[in-house]
C-alpha cells in the first residue's frame, strides 16, 4: 500500500509507595453471589491505548471478563459483547475529545466468552483487527466494548464498558533511503564554503551521500538569523513520508531543533507537511512527517537550534 522509502540528506551542524493495613469487615449474612459482580478489568482503566502497524494482516487485542466479589460462578456464566457506538459521543463529551468510532469493516468481535463454574474468570477472546481494512494511518479510532448481557449474575455498571484507543502506525525501520542519484539544489537562505575540505559548508553538502560533509549557514563575516532553509529537486515525483538527518560528526553547537518540512510540485507554491523535534546527536535520526505528499521538491527550514546560535 506504501512505497518504503524515506529521505535522507545530511544539516549543518546537523551532514508511590502504598501501604495498606488489614482491617476487619463484618459482611452481612447472604449468599456470595449477592455480593459478587461481573465487569471488564480493562473497564477499570479510563483508557486502553494501542498501536497497531498498518499492514494487510490481522492484529489482536485480547478480552476477558471477571466475577468480582466474595466467592467464584456458582455455575457457567455467559458474558455477550458489542460495540457500543453511542458510548462514543458520551466519552467525546465528557473527555473533550472528538474521536470516531473505529470502522465496522477493519475489526471482528467475538460474540462472548464462558466464566466457567467455580472460576472468576473468563476465557480470553481475541478482538480482531487489520488496519488495511478502513483505518486511516495515524488516526486514532475509539472502540467501546461492552457487556451486553450475562447469564447469570449482576454486571458492575461502572465497569461494564471498555475504551480502546486504537491507531496504526508504520515502522520506520520498514523504509529505505531514496537514492539521491539525479537530486539537486533548487535554493537555499546561505552556505559557507569557507567551511573548506573536508567539511564542505555549502548546500549541495547536504545531499552528496557524505557523512562528513554538511551544509553550514553563513559565519564569515557575520552571521544571518533563524530561520534557515534548504530546498532540494528529486528530479522526479515521489512520495514523501519522512526524512532522515545527519549530525555534523563534531560536539559543535547549532545542530537543528525545531524543524519545518514542506513540499511543492513546482518548486514555487509550497504545503507544510511535518514538524519534527530532532536530537542534540551526531547519529543518523529518521522521522516521519505528519501527512504524506507525492512532489518533486522538498523545502526543509530551521527554526532553532541547540546550543543558542544564530547559525545552522
Amino acid at each position: 500500500m506504501y512505497n518504503k522509502k524515506i529521505l535522507g540528506f545530511a544539516l549543518a551542524m546537523v551532514a508511590l509507595t502504598a501501604a495498606s493495613c488489614k482491617k476487619a469487615v463484618d459482611i452481612p449474612g447472604g449468599p456470595d453471589s449477592a455480593y459478587s459482580m461481573i465487569y471488564l478489568p480493562a473497564a477499570a482503566r479510563t483508557t486502553n491505548v494501542y498501536t497497531l502497524r498498518m499492514v494487510d494482516s490481522v492484529q489482536v487485542i485480547s478480552l476477558g471478563a471477571i466475577y468480582g466479589g466474595t466467592g467464584s460462578a456458582e455455575s457457567d456464566i455467559k458474558v455477550d459483547y458489542s460495540v457500543d457506538e453511542a458510548a462514543v459521543d458520551t466519552y467525546n463529551s465528557v473527555n473533550g475529545t472528538t474521536y470516531t468510532v473505529l470502522p465496522l469493516s477493519a475489526y471482528e468481535l467475538p460474540a462472548g466468552a464462558v466464566i466457567p463454574s467455580g472460576q472468576i474468570n473468563s476465557n480470553l477472546v481475541d478482538i480482531k483487527i487489520n488496519p488495511n481494512n478502513g483505518m486511516q494511518l495515524f488516526k486514532q479510532y475509539l472502540l467501546p466494548v461492552t457487556i451486553s448481557n450475562v447469564s447469570g449474575g449482576k454486571v458492575n455498571e461502572k465497569l461494564r464498558t471498555a475504551y480502546y484507543i486504537v491507531s496504526a502506525s508504520l515502522n520506520l525501520s520498514d523504509f529505505d533511503e531514496y537514492s539521491r542519484d539525479g537530486w539537486s539544489i533548487l535554493n537555499y537562505d546561505s552556505q559557507e564554503p569557507a567551511e573548506g575540505q573536508p567539511n564542505g559548508g555549502r548546500a549541495i553538502d547536504a545531499i552528496d551521500n557524505n557523512p562528513v560533509s554538511f551544509w553550514h549557514t553563513k559565519w564569515d563575516g557575520g552571521e544571518t538569523p533563524m530561520p534557515h532553509w534548504l530546498s532540494v529537486d528529486m528530479g522526479q515525483t515521489q512520495t514523501l513520508h519522512g526524512i532522515t538527518l545527519i549530525g555534523r560528526q563534531s560536539d559543535n553547537r547549532g545542530k537543528p531543533r525545531d524543524i519545518v518540512v514542506s513540499v511543492s510540485t513546482n518548486g514555487t507554491d509550497w504545503e507544510d507537511v511535518g514538524n519534527i523535534i530532532a536530537q542534540d546527536i551526531n547519529d543518523k535520526q529518521k522521522y516521519f512527517v505528519q501527512t504524506f505528499r507525492e512532489a518533486r521538491y522538498f523545502r526543509v527550514t530551521v527554526t532553532s537550534g541547540y546550543g543558542s546560535t544564530r547559525y545552522t
